[in-house]
């Protein structure tokens, strides 16, 4: 199995958040799973926290063998 990962560093402004919103959106209405959340939103309620995505598309994609994208 390939696994990729990658860490974007940069100062706060740079547009990080805005990038990956726009790219999380973009593959999910490819139809590909892909999930935005904050990293400040994640101490929340998980399913609460998704920008992109939602429950029902994470449980799905975990009932899957498909890869997804997380932001």
């Amino acid at each position: 199995m390939c696994e990729y990962r990658c860490v974007v560093l940069a100062e706060a402004g740079a547009g990080k958040t805005i990038e990956f919103r726009e790219k999380a959106t973009l593959l999910a209405s490819e139809g590909k799973p892909s999930f935005f959340i904050r990293v400040e939103d994640i101490d929340r309620q998980f399913y609460d926290a998704f920008e992109v995505g939602d429950e029902d598309a994470f449980d799905s994609w975990l009932a899957s063998s498909e890869e997804a994208w997380f932001f």
